[in-house]
């Protein structure tokens, strides 16, 4: 993540390119919402647009739809801060990522979608429901 947010991409490692590319739509939220802020504040809403965007994604396959539709099921969106281990998931409710400790234990139904939101006191990445 930190090459992509960087611009730099590898020719000499086409696997973690490929891979990268994947969070392309992340990366361009990221350098239209946010390219005022510090780069690793700009990393953080680049891990977060990403979980965000994964889920939407997940969102379109048939079968997860139809479960959703359903209400057979729930998507989670976690980010791992690997320097000290916190878990933090997103809740639909406060549109925010939370340690998972603060967090509601049953999710509240629906997919998240980007919805770009600056504040000077959070600097947070506004989501709503499309469900």
């Amino acid at each position: 993540m930190q090459r992509l947010l960087a611009g730099v991409l590898s020719r000499t490692m086409p696997a973690l390119t490929a891979w990268l590319q994947h969070a392309d739509a992340a990366y361009k939220f990221v350098a239209a919402e946010f390219a005022h802020l510090p780069k690793h504040m700009q990393m953080e809403r680049l891990i977060e647009a990403n979980v965000l965007l994964q889920i939407e994604g997940l969102a379109t396959i048939p079968a997860v739809a139809k479960a959703l539709a359903r209400d057979e099921l729930d998507i989670y969106g976690w980010v791992y801060r690997i320097e000290n281990g916190e878990v933090r998931t997103f809740n639909l409710d406060s549109a925010t990522f939370e340690p998972i400790t603060d967090a509601p234990i049953n999710a509240p139904r629906g997919v998240p979608t980007l919805q770009p939101r600056v504040s000077a006191e959070t600097c947070d990445t506004d989501i709503e429901s499309v469900r």
